[in-house]
């Protein structure tokens, strides 16, 4: 293969998100046949499910009663406009219990902010939430439509991004909104400095708008596509281009000073502005040995040092306070260096962290994915001081103030920590469902098992897909580039293919075993197999029984050409339905010919890696987008004709129109009826 193929290919394969994991290899359980229940699940609507935003509580005062600090604000992520992320405090003393617990609708991969005591969350079920940070009562909910990202805090008003592209101003004390922008904006973490909302778009410029009334009262023109990192010291903004630049630009006058390219890597992180230095560091994607930290001349943007761990893995510029910068890793531990010249204070071990540490006092504070749980280390040598296991993966940095400590994590719950001398004894709270439109009925499983096969009994090896023919029989991909034809009463029927390029042949697993396998199928109501064909870029057609019919795509980013054929679906007439994972959904004739693509650019609802190309009986195709977690409905010509907010979900349409999610980041799966209202939702 040729080298620029296997470096797109790299590029692309490191961009899959968590979602590709259901595609890679199963090793337990194969197949659970099921029958369902004579009814499709019942319920009422979620209270307030026809609303915009829920009727505001009273907010609580914000004075802490007797024995309690009073809370300081904690207003954008990183803390301040220079990110340095030294945090107000207290935090609590000695290990610390969880005192309240709320979980929303869909997934979280953010921090909180904290502002006038309220803490406020946005997540992928498309609302934006406030509770009382210390009881964690819900005070507001706003629907924004689609995912958000870290809010900024000032004045009484809120400012936050959506995946749609629109920044939102919004009444903190009652969740009202109060303006909007057109959808221009990179859903990602806006500054706040000197009442301007300093925020990259997707226009090839960045963007100053007032916290108050929304006007724009900034900007910097560039030719690069931006990236969200983005970060304002005095009167320069620090904003970075996803070419791996890093450019300086005057507040006034919007004059570029200095630009620097990072020489290794192209995702650039939020950069920290500490004195007269610009620290920054690349982004990991999986597996690459591309972790750096740079520390720039704030004058010039000369290079004054680069810190590299020894395994070539993420290091995240963390936290900077008295020329001392706290720098957590993915593989090599936590370090302490000096700002003035990288060099080495101390290097403790520690867990697996790729968000930024918070730092209050002389202590640490890092969320880590392995293992899950947030921890806390001692600034002064990195001696570890406690650990707070979590279920799921935490994501962003801790918010520590008040005597509390916040965190949130994938699976869409918010957590509260206090003192233990604090805390009443008993049992830790149960997370509690915030009241939105993503509340519904628990219901018992509406699915009966009446039958059950292992891998091991089946002879599979690492299965990857299944999809069930029109005779009741499941076709299987697996790992050793083969497909299995396996009878409703677990007899295998027939099994076809082998490593190779030819017709009928596979390469299910690509170059790189560590990156997964990939290897959806689909079967038409006529009984035709589809096969994505991954890594040798094509769609394969093969009868009922096994017979090669005919293939289309190839290797390319041109009209009818694939870099990863991922997810697919056939509609009654033969036509052919391929997402190219980050490059959107085709369509294919039952000829093969290329017919059309519609991704981000043709509609902002598919702006995002999407999946589960189903057919619906209305015809229409049915995807889901993990980049605002909506489901999205598209006709025979590829025009958006309906969507709605789900949260990161696997998606599956019934006859009678139902649509059932299989979340991504928790055990739920959900139920909407036809017109999107959540009916019920069971483990």
């Amino acid at each position: 293969m040729e080298t620029g193929r296997d470096q797109i290919m790299a590029s692309f394969v490191s961009r899959l998100r968590t979602r590709s994991l259901l595609a890679a290899p199963m090793v337990a359980l194969l197949m659970v046949v099921v029958a369902a229940c004579q009814n499709a699940p019942t319920g009422s609507p979620a209270p307030g499910a026809s609303g915009a935003s829920a009727p505001a509580a009273a907010p609580s005062s914000t004075q802490p009663s007797t024995g309690q600090v009073a809370f300081a604000d904690v207003p954008m992520y990183r803390m301040d406009p220079t990110h340095l992320n030294v945090q107000p405090g207290p935090g609590p003393d000695g290990q610390p219990r969880l005192v309240w617990s709320a979980r929303a609708g869909g997934a979280i991969e953010t921090s909180p902010i904290l502002g006038d005591g309220t803490l406020f969350v946005g997540s992928a079920d498309g609302f934006l939430y406030a509770l009382d940070a210390r009881t964690g009562t819900d005070r507001w909910r706003l629907d924004l439509g689609a995912r958000s990202d870290v809010p900024v805090f000032g004045n009484g008003i809120v400012a936050v991004a959506d995946r749609n592209g629109i920044l939102h101003g919004v009444a903190a004390a009652t969740g009202a909104e109060l303006w909007r922008t057109e959808p221009i904006v990179n859903v990602s973490a806006p500054v706040l400095a000197d009442g301007i909302v300093y925020i990259t778009g997707t226009d090839h410029r960045a963007h100053g708008f007032d916290l108050q009334t929304g006007i724009e009262k900034w900007s910097w023109t560039t030719t690069a596509d931006l990236s969200g990192a983005l970060v304002v010291a005095a009167d320069t903004a620090y904003v970075s281009s996803r070419d791996g630049v890093i450019h300086a630009v005057a507040l006034a006058g919007s004059r570029e000073l200095w630009s620097y390219q990072m020489l290794i890597g192209t995702d650039i992180a939020y950069p920290i502005v500490a004195g007269d230095v610009v620290l920054l560091n690349s982004l990991q994607g999986p597996g690459e040995p591309s972790g750096e930290l740079y520390a720039l001349d704030r004058t010039s943007g000369k290079l004054l040092w680069r810190f590299r761990g020894p395994s070539g893995l993420q290091v995240t510029a963390g936290t900077v306070r008295d020329g001392i910068l706290y720098a957590s890793t993915q593989a090599d531990g936590i370090y302490a260096l000096r700002v003035a010249d990288g060099s080495q204070v101390w290097q403790a071990p520690g867990p697996r962290v790729f968000f930024p540490a918070a730092l209050v006092g002389d202590t640490l504070y890092v969320t880590s994915d392995t293992p899950p749980q947030i921890a806390a280390f001692r600034a002064s040598d990195g001696s570890p001081l406690w650990a707070l296991p979590t279920s799921e993966t935490p994501k962003g940095h801790p918010v520590v103030s008040g005597g509390m400590l916040f965190g949130t994590d994938a699976s869409g719950e918010i957590r509260a920590y206090g003192s233990t001398t604090t805390v009443a004894a008993g049992p830790a709270p149960t997370a509690r469902p915030l009241t939105s439109p993503s509340a519904a009925p628990t219901l018992p499983n509406p699915f009966e098992i009446i039958g059950r096969y292992d891998a091991a009994t089946l002879g599979l090896d690492r299965p990857i897909g299944l999809a069930i023919g029109p005779n009741g029989d499941a076709y299987v991909t697996e790992s050793n580039n083969r497909v299995s034809q396996i009878s409703p009463d677990g007899t295998i029927v027939r099994r076809w293919g082998k490593e190779g390029s030819k017709a009928g042949e596979f390469d299910f697993v690509g170059p790189n075993p560590a990156a997964g396998a990939y290897g959806s199928i689909a079967v038409g109501p006529d009984g035709k197999v589809y096969v994505s064909d991954s890594d040798n870029h094509r769609v394969q057609v093969f009868a009922a029984d096994g017979t090669f019919l005919r293939q289309f795509g190839s290797f390319g980013t041109a009209a009818g050409q694939f870099i990863l054929p991922f997810d697919l679906s056939a509609d009654a007439r033969g036509n052919v339905y391929v997402i190219n994972d980050l490059l959107g959904l085709s369509k294919f004739g039952p000829d093969g010919a290329f017919l059309w693509t519609v991704d981000g650019t043709t509609d902002k609802e598919l702006d995002g890696p999407l999946h589960a190309a189903d057919i619906d009986s209305k015809g229409r195709i049915v995807v889901g987008n993990d980049g605002n977690g909506r489901i999205v409905y598209l006709d025979p010509d590829g025009k958006v004709v309906d969507a709605f907010s789900a949260g990161e979900c696997d998606v599956t349409v019934d006859p009678d129109g139902n649509v059932y999610c299989q979340s991504f980041v928790s055990d739920q799966i959900q139920v909407y009826d036809p017109s999107h209202v959540l009916i019920g939702s069971w483990s």
